[in-house]
């Protein structure tokens, strides 16, 4: 932004150069309070009331919310919700920003395409969502550290979005876990209490 911010004020540089320096510096300014944003609601993720809401409601809002882009990169999408979810007590956009992150991470992963499969089912007072990727999966050196702030799987990634999500999670009274063991890819499982937080 420092750079675009100087070169923009060159004015050896003809008025088109100049307006594409400023509009660089915005766009990374717009990148910028985003990631201060999620740093924020890391730190303070309880800032709104919680409603019932239906899960798998809210899943399938999120998957037609990124069915262009899952497309285009060839990502297919199966579901198996079932019949008898319950539903809890949350914050809708908070868990919805989680859900858009674990489906956002599986589309970055699989370059070439492939499938992910979002699973949710009623476990005693809890509701497992589990996201299933056919991607190369965590590298087995990130899997202690994957949930750490700034630590990231991909070129340019943040490291913010699985930091962020597990303290939303867990300020419901939730987890969020990586099962290393249920390969191909990568699987992710989110438990949430039907009561809301514990």
């Amino acid at each position: 932004m420092q750079n675009c911010i100087h070169l923009a004020g060159r004015e050896e540089f003809p008025a088109e150069k100049r307006q594409e320096y400023i509009s660089l510096a915005d766009t990374e300014l717009a990148r910028l309070m985003t990631t201060v944003q999620r740093m924020l609601d890391f730190y303070r993720p309880g800032g709104v009331d919680p409603q019932r809401l239906d899960v798998a409601e809210l899943l399938q809002r999120v998957i037609s919310l990124l069915s262009t882009q899952l497309e285009e990169r060839g990502v297919r999408i199966t579901t198996g919700f079932s019949s008898r979810l319950p539903k809890i007590l949350a914050v809708s956009s908070q868990l919805q920003q989680v859900f858009i992150n674990l489906v956002l991470n599986a589309h970055d992963a699989m370059t070439d395409g492939g499938e992910l499969r979002i699973s949710a089912r009623p476990v005693k007072e809890m509701v497992e969502i589990v996201f299933q990727d056919t991607g190369p999966g965590v590298p087995p050196e990130k899997r202690n550290i994957v949930f750490e702030p700034f630590v990231s799987t991909k070129e340019g990634g943040t490291g913010l979005g699985l930091s962020v999500s597990y303290g939303i999670v867990a300020a419901h009274g939730g987890s969020l876990d990586l099962l290393p063991d249920r390969g191909p890819g990568a699987c992710f499982r989110v438990l949430l209490p039907v009561k809301g937080e514990k």
